[in-house]
């Protein structure tokens, strides 16, 4: 993640009266904290930051919050970012872990919203940290990333705990760093915990406990024999290995019997123009699986057309992978992916209509210059999936390529690359995207996952730990 030090905003006058109310607030606060009245203390810090806001606190709702937008970029912010912090500790101290770690997250909501307010003229991309010239800022969200960190190594998430103390490492570079810093968050040279896997056996085997019900399920993998059902399973395409070889067969299963595989003809098109049939995507409509490849055609015998305002095909090479795909209602929508032009990722939506065969392009672009906060950023690898009203498409996590664009010497390169740690919501009808927020003892940042969506509420049965 990048540094960018934003100018320090104003304060006005009615910000500054709750801004001193709620110092005084916290003040009270403070000493219960250090008398260990946890529970009076929290109430306190609260009741501090409702103060800042003129509203209650938000349990959950919309990503974007009025409330917090207008918080001014400044001390305003920091005393904001106090109250939850103090909220969250004094939490985690009476080992309420759940509602501990919805306040230390929403630091980063709150910080979100006041730089796409500070920077709405000239939005930047997610990789660029919203950092100011502030010692107790830095000292603040340090406190939350630490929290957190806390949280979920007691959760077992070790993946998360691990992000969450890179990250606090890439806030607070060491010209910064106070003795405050350093006493929450000292610097580990070749830290160890960097080197366990999530979940690693080694902590696992000697922790299988549940600390909070309400954040974890007690359970383990088992190979579960597969049972007969209805259709057929189909494989197209992939590789072995990186250098090959690349595979161009069809291949399925029918699940009734679960006797053998059975060969399909290969796929057609030549490897001159589709070269290897790896990174792609099939969604089944009606009776017809379809795959798509980034150019127009479906297939040979299957052409589509622009909708009217769409004047070219958005894809310059003709070719993307590594994007998400989903079909509903007749339609089957295409976001983000990779192509030669763009290896970082593209936020591009592109939704066909299968009986007119008819695409349009619903939002973003195959090649992002500049950022938006009206939608996901550029990415490849992402998980999707469709809500349970049909009408909305999710998409989550995924990655944006910057090393890999640093290597061809594309825009926005750089020598790593970043993981979205975001959930997006496009609505169906009112053709919309709506940030939403990720609460609880989440995954970390990751792409390349597998994903499912169950529509229904999962049964109770051998193969599902439910204790």
């Amino acid at each position: 993640m990048d540094l960018k030090t934003y100018p320090l905003g104003k304060l006005s006058e009615g910000g500054l009266r709750r801004f001193q109310s709620s110092m005084l607030r916290e003040e009270s606060a403070d000493p219960l904290f250090k008398a260990k009245k946890y529970k009076d203390a929290c109430m306190n810090y609260i009741k501090a930051a409702a103060l800042m806001l003129r509203r209650d606190l938000p349990t959950n709702g919309p990503f974007r919050l009025p409330e917090y937008a207008r918080l001014s970029a400044n001390y305003e912010l920091t005393e904001m970012l106090a109250c939850l912090n103090g909220a969250a500790e004094s939490l985690l101290h009476l080992r309420q872990y759940k509602q501990a770690l919805w306040l230390a997250a929403e630091i980063e909501v709150v910080i979100r919203n006041v730089q796409m307010e500070s920077t709405r003229w000239t939005p930047y991309f997610e990789w660029f940290d919203f950092d100011l010239p502030l010692t107790e800022y830095v000292y603040e969200r340090l406190r939350a990333r630490v929290t957190q960190q806390r949280i979920f190594r007691t959760l077992g998430n070790t993946g998360a705990a691990n992000e969450r103390r890179w990250h606090s490492t890439t806030i607070t570079p060491r010209e910064v760093q106070t003795p405050e810093m350093r006493k929450i968050h000292p610097h580990i040279p070749n830290d160890p915990i960097y080197q366990l896997r999530h979940p690693d056996p080694k902590l696992v085997a000697s922790s299988l406990t549940v600390t909070d019900p309400t954040l974890q399920v007690l359970g383990s993998w088992n190979k579960v024999n597969l049972q007969k059902g209805a259709g057929h399973l189909y494989v197209l395409g992939g590789e072995k290995h990186q250098t090959g070889p690349w595979y161009r067969d069809f291949w399925r299963m029918d699940l009734t019997a679960l006797e053998q595989w059975q060969p399909l003809p290969a796929y057609p098109v030549p490897s001159s123009v589709i070269k290897e049939l790896v990174g792609y995507s099939m969604v089944v409509d009606g009776d017809c699986a379809y795959l798509f490849t980034g150019r127009r055609e479906l297939d040979s015998s299957v052409r589509t057309s622009l909708a009217a305002d769409l004047e070219s095909w958005p894809y310059p090479t003709n070719d993307i992978v590594d994007y998400a795909m989903q079909s509903v209602g007749g339609k089957i929508y295409v976001f983000g992916g990779s192509h030669k032009d763009s290896v970082i990722g593209c936020t591009l939506l592109m939704e066909l209509d299968v009986a007119a065969r008819r695409w349009t392009r619903l939002s973003g672009t195959a090649q992002p210059k500049t950022a938006s906060y009206d939608g996901p950023g550029p990415r490849r690898l992402a998980c999707s999936w469709v809500g349970k009203d049909c009408n909305t498409l999710f998409v989550m996590y995924g990655d944006a390529d910057r090393q890999g664009a640093r290597v061809v010497g594309q825009q926005h390169g750089a020598y790593n690359a970043y993981a979205h740690d975001d959930l997006w919501a496009w609505d169906i009808t009112r053709r919309i995207w709506d940030r939403r927020r990720l609460v609880g003892n989440t995954p970390a940042p990751r792409s390349e996952m597998a994903c499912t969506y169950f529509r229904e509420e999962l049964p109770s049965t051998s193969t599902v730990p439910t204790t």
